[in-house]
């Protein structure tokens, strides 16, 4: 998977695993023009 500022979405999926998320899907979205930062989308869920 890409990076983004040097994170990693492998790195934020184990921290929110580490909090109690669950169903954990982290990836990178690259930008629409080249050169330009992308966007990390992260979506979890808590247990109930």
């Amino acid at each position: 998977m890409e990076s983004l500022a040097g994170y990693a979405p492998e790195m934020w999926a184990g921290t929110l695993k580490r909090h109690g998320f669950t169903s954990i899907d982290a990836d990178v979205l690259k930008a629409p023009e080249p050169g330009n930062p992308g966007a990390l989308m992260v979506r979890a869920r808590t247990r109930t």
